[in-house]
């Protein structure tokens, strides 16, 4: 909060919306993760490019609280810092998934 000097109005930067969202996105990537496991013969790849699209759509969130002003003291710095903290889980959670998700067991 303080880097971004972020007003408690502004809810998509508060830490229980970051925490509860990043846990959500994480669980629907492993599941996805695990379908596209049972359903390719190269999981590893269509999920590569599935997650990749799907972090640019989550991207939409921010952008559209920014345009809409849906939320006091959204600023494009504001936006951009949680546009970051998806890109962040989303590389994170996908090089974890490339790594150990398909590891013979």
């Amino acid at each position: 909060r303080g880097v971004l000097d972020v007003p408690a109005g502004f809810s998509p930067l508060q830490a229980i919306s970051v925490l509860s969202l990043t846990i959500v996105g994480v669980i629907a990537a492993v599941l996805v993760f695990a379908a596209i496991c049972r359903l390719s013969t190269r999981p590893v790849r269509l999920f590569t490019i599935v997650a990749s699209i799907a972090l640019v759509i989550s991207w939409a969130a921010p952008l559209a609280v920014y345009f809409a002003n849906a939320f006091p003291g959204a600023n494009a710095s504001r936006v951009v810092g949680l546009m970051a903290l998806h890109a962040i889980a989303g590389v994170v959670t996908i090089t974890v998934l490339r790594t150990y998700g398909t590891a013979v067991r």
